[in-house]
């Protein structure tokens, strides 16, 4: 079969194609015949990363495509069935590729009303905004919410939570991508790269301050952060948590979530490897019964994979880049 192989860490452009054997399946598993797969910054970050673990190894995190092949503990699944998953970090058979592999419990069937790209682009970003908006905070209608990086992936379904929920959101982004982050339904917009973002939030908040963070950037920048928290403010960081040495005690109340979604897949307790599929469930859901949308997707070919990781990592893209396989 075709794949992107990395055959070692260091760099994006260790990823390879080549033609290697489809993967065999153990009894747990299905072989998935892969008709779509979206791009994530976490697979040009594990291919930058990666130190010395087995390779070869094929990325894609965010599968969409269809069984063709079962072991013999399969239960919930069957041949031809549309299917999508999130893949453990640790294996080796993603999605980019003619087939991947995927253990039956992570697994979550296509809702009719969705095709094959739509599906690809609902795990890694929008398991990961679903976790955060319905699993870790503790939501008020009225509220503030600032979610940077509103035009990404995961902002793009955060910021269509936010609403559905009755928040208040304030997003960052770049000036060419605030009339989508606008559509998607963000109330007030910060140029991140002309504004001062935490003299905005002053402004909009009058000094208050914002109930809810989102921060999708780093630690340093959640660090920053702080300090425009309101009292009890939670903060979910994604990228980084922020660094306490300065900050005083007893001060806001403020609640911090570390949100490593992925770790899900691969902790040894089947009551929380259950929970990706749970979320793939509900969040699949949504999309379906027209409540949230996909995020704007930017289709292209499994050859151009390479170059749209480089321009993920460039910040060049928003919304979810989707590589077609048919």
């Amino acid at each position: 079969m075709k794949a992107l192989v990395l055959q070692h860490g260091g760099s994006i452009k260790n990823l390879q194609f080549e033609d290697i054997p489809v993967p065999k399946i153990k009894a747990n598993e299905l072989l998935i015949k892969v008709h779509a797969v979206a791009l994530n910054p976490s697979d040009y970050q594990t291919a930058e990363a990666l130190g010395e673990l087995s390779f070869p190894i094929v990325l894609g995190l965010d599968v969409a495509g269809e069984v063709v092949a079962m072991g013999e503990d399969v239960k919930r699944f069957s041949i031809g069935q549309r299917v999508f998953f999130l893949r453990k970090m640790d294996n080796p058979h993603g999605g980019f590729a003619e087939f991947a592999v995927t253990p039956e419990s992570f697994l979550c069937e296509i809702p009719k009303e969705l095709d094959y790209i739509q599906a690809s682009a609902l795990p890694g970003a929008g398991m990961t905004a679903y976790h955060i908006m319905y699993d870790r905070f503790k939501l008020h209608a009225g509220k503030t919410i600032l979610i940077h990086g509103g035009a990404g992936g995961v902002g793009s379904y955060l910021i269509q939570m936010a609403k559905l929920n009755g928040l208040r959101v304030i997003t960052t982004c770049s000036r060419e991508n605030e009339v989508y982050v606008k559509q998607l339904g963000a109330d007030f917009i910060i140029d991140y790269k002309k504004e001062n973002i935490y003299e905005r939030i002053n402004e909009i908040t009058h000094h208050l301050g914002v109930d809810y963070v989102v921060n999708t950037i780093s630690g340093e920048s959640s660090t920053k952060d702080m300090k425009i928290m309101k009292f009890g403010c939670e903060l979910a960081a994604i990228a980084g948590l922020p660094d306490m040495t300065g900050w005083k005690f007893y001060d806001k109340g403020i609640s911090i979530h570390e949100i490593a979604f992925g770790n899900y897949l691969t902790s040894p307790d089947k009551e929380i490897q259950a929970v990706p599929a749970k979320t793939a469930q509900a969040l699949s859901k949504l999309v379906a019964d027209e409540k949230i949308k996909v995020p704007e997707i930017q289709k292209i070919k499994f050859e151009e994979i390479p170059k749209y990781l480089h321009l993920m990592k460039e910040r060049k893209t928003h919304g979810k880049v989707v590589a077609s396989m048919l």
